[in-house]
């Protein structure tokens, strides 16, 4: 079941009911609400900004029929999108709260379109896995079953370990494989993200490694990705232009000065819903 709150204040609003898994609001109505519609509407256009659907019933519905009040509810539930997201360090969000993980924003933009997507989001990834520990991670979690979107973001410890190009491309192609039959085949559902470029970073500078060269391997295993999901007719994002343009930035950075910040993860899901 879901956990649901009573009288829950967000923003300048009480909700009358309110669960912070399904990002859904429930009202009662009373008959005041008659002669209020248009400050309901405002009211009700900022919960959407923040993501948040709100279904209304008059309390004459909740007191005479509930079954078919909770037939609504549950429809709605039954409703939402579902998201797998696949990764390492920068999908788990190293460093930040789980709100400000670049999956979980994506997902609550999505929502605030109309695409609402059931959170938080169902997350495979952990800092320091390569392509080959996520695909054993995958295998591990045994049956995962079908999703309306999943994400793919991989590949930085490849290079930061200096493991092969062409290893990468072989191991990359079968985990974006992966992606697509967890999408129900539809490559459309499936969003790829480039590898940040970590060199540029106040931790890669500080590092003693060549930050020039952790560049140009950055822009090879990204080729090599783009590669892969040209031909496989997916989606591949270019968020490291992002990370470079940013780098200097310290609000960018958790206190790791490795990974994103919850600003830059931001940067990222806005890209996403870029034409």
């Amino acid at each position: 079941g879901y956990k649901f709150l009573r009288q829950k204040p967000i923003g300048q609003y009480i909700l009358d009911f309110y669960c912070a898994e399904l990002l859904l609001a429930i009202e009662a109505d009373g008959d005041a609400h008659i002669l209020q519609h248009e400050y309901d509407l405002v009211r009700d256009h900022y919960l959407r900004s923040l993501g948040i659907r709100v279904l209304r019933f008059t309390n004459r519905q909740i007191l005479e029929n509930i079954p078919a009040v909770l037939t609504v509810i549950e429809k709605y539930i039954k409703s939402l999108h579902t998201y797998l997201a696949l990764g390492d360090s920068y999908t788990i969000g190293e460093g930040v709260a789980e709100h400000d993980r670049w999956p979980e924003l994506w997902a609550r933009l999505m929502s605030q379109q109309g695409h609402f997507i059931k959170q938080p989001v169902h997350i495979i990834a952990k800092t320091g896995w390569s392509t080959d520990e996520l695909m054993q991670a995958i295998d591990a979690e045994g049956y995962l079953g079908t999703w309306d979107y999943v994400s793919l973001l991989i590949g930085v410890n490849n290079q930061y370990r200096g493991r092969n190009v062409e290893e990468y491309k072989i191991e990359f192609k079968q985990l974006a494989g992966k992606a697509i039959h967890f999408a129900r085949n539809k490559p459309e559902q499936v969003n790829v993200l480039s590898i940040p470029d970590w060199g540029q970073t106040p931790f890669g500078q500080a590092s003693g490694r060549d930050s020039q060269q952790i560049s140009i391997e950055i822009d090879a295993f990204n080729n090599a990705a783009q590669e892969v999901c040209y031909s496989l007719a997916l989606q591949f994002w270019d968020i490291t232009t992002i990370t470079r343009e940013n780098c200097q930035n310290p609000q960018m950075h958790t206190s790791d000065g490795l990974h994103p910040s919850g600003q830059m993860y931001q940067l990222w899901a806005n890209t996403l819903l870029s034409p």
